[in-house]
């Protein structure tokens, strides 16, 4: 009898992870956030001490959802295969704005006036390029003057403190240490957000 109670346990908790994991659930301008097992990836992790190194924005388009996202350049990504991306495990968090009434429509045709810029590995400020939390940054300070996090650059950061007197200088050239930065730790610890879904 003991043996049934715990298989039913089993079944309900079953069931009740499936019903989470159910993209019905999911709305326009949700975030979601991933780790990839890439250098470039676990740089950011290390640097922001973040389980996150990657985010971006879904939207449902003929009854599919899409990521939009910077890397390699701003590009339009089917749901399922941001989940399943090599590298990442497919584990992802998806966290939504507190604030209940957005205008997704002008956040959509922000994200979509940035499609195919490339991807700015130098981390600067500026709107000729794009890396992948800078879009979602901007991408809601500019259609619903939301601004999840606070741009901090890197030497004001504690990791940045630690890490930039002993990293060689010419490793950092191509990073202007004084711009402001939005990473995705700093949108996933912004109290602005809340979460709908997390694996991890």
């Amino acid at each position: 009898m003991r043996v049934v109670g715990f298989l039913f346990f089993i079944f309900v908790a079953i069931k009740a992870v499936n019903i989470g994991t159910s993209t019905s659930s999911f709305k326009d301008g949700d975030l979601i956030f991933q780790s990839e097992l890439l250098p470039r990836g676990l740089a950011i992790q290390a640097a922001t001490v973040s389980k996150y190194n990657h985010v971006g924005i879904i939207f449902k388009e003929q009854e599919k959802y899409y990521v939009y996202e910077a890397i390699g350049k701003v590009t339009k990504t089917p749901l399922n295969s941001f989940v399943n991306r090599r590298g990442t495990y497919g584990r992802y968090t998806v966290m939504r704005p507190r604030k209940d009434k957005l205008n997704t429509r002008s956040l959509k045709q922000y994200v979509t006036s940035q499609l195919g810029k490339k991807y700015d590995s130098s981390l600067k400020w500026s709107d000729d390029r794009m890396y992948c939390s800078e879009l979602i940054w901007k991408a809601y300070h500019n259609s619903n003057s939301i601004d999840i996090s606070t741009p901090r650059s890197v030497q004001d950061r504690i990791m940045g403190k630690i890490l930039l007197p002993v990293v060689p200088q010419n490793y950092l050239s191509f990073i202007d240490t004084d711009d402001p930065v939005a990473s995705p730790a700093d949108l996933a610890r912004s109290w602005k957000l809340k979460i709908v879904y997390t694996n991890y």
